[in-house]
This record gives C-alpha cells, sequence and structure tokens, in this order.
C-alpha cells in the first residue's frame, strides 16, 4: 500500500461512512436492470482543473454520442473547462467537503442521483469517490485500480497510453465503441504569441517577479498577447498597459475562449495550467514554463517544449 493510499484511507472511510448512512435512509428500491448507459447518467470530471481540461474533449465526444440524460459533477474550477457541456445544469461538488457539510450536500442531491455513475480522473481523491458511491444509484463505473474503495462497482481494464486523453478515450470506448480520435489540427505557423499568466499570481513575490521579467523579455523583442484566466496582479497590468500596444490583454474566461485563441495562435507560452492543456489538445506549439514534469499527460509531445527560458521562441510573429 503506497504512502499517499496511507494517509487518505482515513478521509476516504469516512466520508463513505455518510454515503452508507445517507444509502441507509433513502426509501427507495434497486433500480432495475438495465442495459450499459440506459436511464439517466453522470460523470465525475477530475477535481484537478489541468487533469479535467486534458479529459474534456473526451467527456465532450462521449457526451454528444449518449441518448440519455447526462449531467456533469465536479468543483466549479474544473467544470470551467468542459467545452460543449450537455445542457443540464452540472452538480457542482465543493473543493473540500467533510463532516456535517457533506452530509448536507448528500441531501441536497438525493433527488439527483442518476441510474449510473462514471469516474473519469486516474487518481480520484476521496471525495470523488464518495460522490460517485452516492450519485451513482445502479452501475458506476472506474478505471481498473483508480478506486481505492469500493464506491465503483465496475471496473474496467485499460492499457498505459502516453497522454490523459488517449487514456479517457480507451476507458469511454468500453462503454462507446465508436468515440473517436482526438482530432488531428495542423499546428498554426503564423500567428500571435500568446503568453499566458499564471493564475493566483501574489501582488508581490518571486513568482510574480520572474513572469513580470519574462513578459519584458518577449514584448521588447516583438508585440505579444498576454491572457489571463485570474485577475491579473496590479504590478502586471500596470506592465501590460505601459508598453502600449506591443501587448494586447486577453480574459480566459471559458475553455472555448481558449480553445479559440490556441487556434489562432502560433505559440502558448505558460506554466501548466488548464487553458495551457486545451491549447495542447488544439493542437498549437506549447512552452511550458517549469520543470520536466510540467506537461506530464499533455498530447501532441512534438508540438511541446519545457523550459524556464524563453529566447529560444520563435517570435518572427505578429500580433
Amino acid at each position: 500500500m503506497g504512502f499517499q493510499r496511507i494517509i487518505s484511507w482515513w478521509p476516504r472511510a469516512r466520508l463513505l461512512r455518510q454515503v452508507h448512512k445517507a444509502l441507509a435512509s433513502t426509501a427507495s428500491t434497486l433500480p432495475r436492470a438495465r442495459t450499459l448507459l440506459n436511464g439517466s447518467g453522470v460523470i465525475i470530471v477530475p477535481a484537478d482543473p489541468v487533469e479535467a481540461a486534458l479529459t474534456a474533449l473526451a467527456i465532450r465526444d462521449f457526451c454528444a454520442r449518449l441518448d440519455c440524460p447526462v449531467r456533469l459533477a465536479g468543483p466549479p474550477g474544473s467544470l470551467r473547462w468542459i467545452p460543449d457541456a450537455p445542457g443540464t445544469a452540472p452538480i457542482e461538488i465543493p473543493e473540500t467537503l467533510g463532516g456535517e457539510p457533506f452530509s448536507q450536500w448528500l441531501g441536497y442531491h438525493r433527488a439527483h442521483r442518476a441510474d449510473w455513475g462514471l469516474l473519469v480522473s486516474p487518481h480520484p481523491t476521496p471525495l470523488e469517490e464518495a460522490c460517485l458511491a452516492w450519485l451513482g444509484a445502479g452501475t458506476r463505473f472506474a478505471a481498473l485500480g483508480a478506486c481505492h474503495s469500493k464506491a465503483a462497482n465496475v471496473l474496467i481494464q485499460t492499457g498505459a497510453e502516453a497522454s490523459l486523453d488517449s487514456r479517457t478515450r480507451r476507458l469511454l470506448r468500453v462503454l462507446q465503441p465508436n468515440l473517436p480520435a482526438l482530432q488531428e489540427r495542423p499546428a498554426t505557423k503564423s500567428g500571435p504569441v500568446l503568453v499566458e499568466v499564471p493564475p493566483n499570481l501574489s501582488e508581490n513575490g518571486s513568482k510574480s517577479k520572474a513572469w513580470i521579467r519574462r513578459i519584458k523579455t518577449m514584448a521588447n523583442h516583438h508585440p505579444i498577447l498576454l491572457a489571463h484566466s485570474e485577475a491579473l496582479p496590479s504590478a502586471i497590468h500596470d506592465l501590460a498597459r505601459s508598453y502600449g500596444p506591443k501587448i494586447v490583454l486577453a480574459h480566459l474566461s471559458s475553455a472555448h475562449e481558449a480553445q479559440e485563441l490556441a487556434r489562432r495562435s502560433g505559440r502558448w507560452v505558460g506554466s501548466r495550467t488548464p487553458a495551457a492543456a486545451l491549447a495542447a489538445l488544439e493542437g498549437c506549439r506549447v512552452h511550458i514554463v517549469g520543470g520536466s514534469n510540467g506537461a506530464e499527460e499533455f498530447p501532441h509531445p512534438e508540438r511541446l517544449t519545457i523550459s524556464a527560458k524563453i529566447d529560444g521562441l520563435d517570435l518572427d510573429m505578429a500580433v
């Protein structure tokens, strides 16, 4: 038993005990036998926003081929990066739930339980497993080895894949054999260099100062498109204004905006973020500023570079 599994055993057992208590107080009969994915369904999207983005297009293609009603469930920070989600309002799962708040959440979503549930995350948290056990009233699917509890009652064995998109599609093809592969898009050879400012940068700090230096270096060479998904630190906002038309600001408020910018950009420069993950799925050339694992499980490795340096970037592109 790995260390992470040991330290997560107690919260997982505590949450599942609350699920079992809620089930015992639920007056209902067992769902009648159905074919696979017949009846209502719920898909638990990964709690990690980057993993959610990396599985987003596979989930989108999967839902588009379902004839039954389906809802997504996950934290707002993950649901934000799933484009073309089903029309029904998603089920929001708070980032952390424990004790009385989780019991209240179970009661609130008692009527939202579905005939089947599907856990997509390759490394589900105890909360994700507990939510699967509650929201999936009948068949509950998960990849073999993903769950460390008995939340799932149908385990699907899949082989190793280089990217999370490929692994997710292999899992989903057990349920939807005709699910297509990730659409191949030619890399854009011309277009702006987009620099994405990492979310949640502090107003003053070493990371903020490092990004200010990078932005200055790139803007001194050529105009850039400066994108952000959260509010910009005032120092970076003031820097952008001081450069005038050499820095164009763009707010990434949705997955669709990230996809559209990725299709138009010649290069996406940023850290490991959900928007960068969507850009990689779109086939944009992505430069991850960070360690060697920054682009772990990203698709199209031939279009990825990972380095803290930006001097080698092709900057002969116009905004």
